[in-house]
């Protein structure tokens, strides 16, 4: 859900979670666009406001500080690095990588909102809340700065409307900045916990309350990271960003606490995001395949550049094609003539950016468009077309991996397996 509040000069996303399986699967959507706004790039450092003035609830926030330090350098941030934009402030291209915790503030003593999350009195209040935090701390405020504010026994969500969280920014006019900042409070433990109103124990944490709070604060990083100032950045056509489209998928839970994600050493259990060079929603990066590239030309477009059979076992295998050298070459991809969907999103560097015949390198750095695609057991029938070429030139280079045997291809020309530099220049 979408609003915007112009009594504070602010744009808010506020996301709804509710009951349901925690495996269910969203419905399939269009891939995530680009509205010519920032995003926050490389890392951001999250400071974490506990306002608390009707009790402190140590256990709580112990594991929201907890989760929050377990982020860094983890597998859940490395899935925002495809989302490429221009950075805050700079506007240079770049894209988010990491997250680390500043600093941590408890306000035991500021009167908590008296009205729900998603009403001008709370946005209000959570603002100045924000600011006082800021002011209070001597917190530096900036392009790389996100301010989340929890709270404590009190005051929860999901009362009166299922609404488990929101991101927004203001404009901070001494230092002329952008301060994007997040409320996530208290769950529900009807609407806004991974599994609703169900209670399936055990949880990773051990409180299914614990474990929603920190699903929403996954939530509101991610977005708040690739669409600080909302609706500018990432979103579909639906304005859902790339954690609304997955708020009801908890993929790949195991174990007896079922968790979802191991970071540090810690269980957790979260919600996915969109992963736009995988076309789905996901808590984790593709399979390894960094042995299996098999490079291959590609025309000016629109055309097939390629078409080749995987031999699939009984089993599903993955598909994961990546551009090479120039950044701005996109393909759809197609398997026993059903769309699977393009690969992400590329950036027109008119081949004056990076760049690589590393097909590896190509695929994980976030700036070459790529995608993972999973394909049905069995002979699968697969041609790569070139969506976009960059150049308009008629050689072009990407790569392709498949997690089973394929054949030769027809009717572009396949390159050698690589692994590393494949020796082909194109698009220079």
């Amino acid at each position: 859900m979408k609003r915007r509040v112009a009594a504070l000069l602010v744009s808010v996303v506020a996301i709804a979670i509710v009951p349901g399986s925690a495996q269910a699967s969203p419905k399939p959507r269009v891939d995530m666009v680009p509205n010519g706004g920032p995003v926050m790039t490389g890392t951001t450092t999250v400071y974490a406001i506990f306002w608390e003035s009707h009790a402190v609830d140590h256990n709580y926030d112990s594991h929201v500080k907890s989760f929050l330090k377990d982020l860094n350098g983890s597998s859940l941030t490395s899935l925002l690095k495809n989302y490429a934009a221009p950075d805050l402030a700079t506007s240079a291209i770049g894209r988010p990588t990491n997250v680390t915790l500043g600093g941590t503030y408890h306000d035991t003593t500021t009167p908590l909102p008296t009205t729900q999350i998603g009403t001008p009195e709370t946005d209000a209040a959570v603002l100045s809340e924000v600011q006082h935090a800021i002011s209070v701390n001597l917190w530096p405020t900036g392009p790389h700065h996100l301010f989340l504010v929890f709270t404590g026994p009190g005051y929860q969500a999901g009362l009166t409307a299922r609404l488990c969280g929101e991101h927004s920014f203001y404009f901070d006019a001494p230092t002329g900045y952008d301060v994007p900042y997040g409320f996530i409070p208290r769950p529900g433990l009807a609407t806004c916990t991974p599994w609703g109103s169900n209670g399936i124990n055990p949880t990773p944490s051990g409180s299914v309350r614990i474990d929603g709070a920190l699903s929403t604060t996954w939530h509101e990083i991610a977005e708040a990271l690739t669409d600080p100032v909302p609706r500018t950045g990432y979103d579909d056509p639906n304005y859902d960003e790339i954690a609304d489209v997955c708020r009801t998928s908890y993929p790949n839970v195991t174990g007896g606490d079922n968790h979802n994600v191991v970071l540090n050493g810690h269980d957790y259990l979260v919600q996915g995001v969109w992963a736009i060079a995988l076309g789905g929603c996901v808590v984790s990066g593709p399979p390894d395949l960094s042995a299996d590239w098999i490079a291959f030309d590609f025309p000016a477009a629109p055309s097939t550049a390629i078409t080749f059979t995987v031999y699939g076992g009984s089993t599903t295998s993955t598909l994961e094609v990546t551009d090479e050298y120039c950044q701005g070459d996109q393909f759809e991809i197609w398997d026993n003539g059903k769309d699977l969907g393009p690969t992400s999103y590329a950036i027109d560097s008119q081949c004056n950016g990076p760049n690589t015949g590393d097909a590896q390198t190509a695929f994980t750095d976030g700036g070459w468009s790529a995608g993972t695609f999973t394909l049905p057991a069995g002979t699968q029938s697969v041609s790569i077309q070139v969506k976009t070429n960059v150049t308009g030139s008629p050689t072009g280079t990407a790569a392709f991996a498949a997690s089973a045997p394929t054949s030769a291809a027809q009717p572009g020309s396949i390159g050698q397996r690589v692994s590393g530099s494949s020796g082909i220049n194109r698009n220079e």
